[in-house]
């Protein structure tokens, strides 16, 4: 696989944890919002907030890597350009 291709695929990746960090607190916002009706779902929130935190760092670990396989890409773009005149 070549470097743009696991530059768009880690980009994709990033893209879908963060949307799942929004479902997973959507998930524990539903769980206390159970509260207000009297039939609260302390699991949903739980599993809620613990998604989320997965997801948010799993995110920012592969966002991380992204940058540097751009920081990379773009430095033996600049080798291969060569000396400027």
């Amino acid at each position: 696989m070549n470097i743009e291709r696991k530059i768009i695929l880690k980009r994709i990746i990033t893209l879908i944890c963060s949307m799942m960090v929004m479902v997973c607190l959507g998930r524990a916002i539903a769980g206390m919002g159970g509260y207000l009706v009297g039939r609260g779902r302390p699991m949903y929130v739980l599993l809620g907030l613990c998604g989320a935190a997965a997801f948010s760092y799993a995110a920012v670990a592969v966002w991380k890597n992204y940058l540097e396989d751009v920081t990379a890409a773009n430095a033996r773009g600049r080798e291969d350009e060569g000396p400027s005149p």
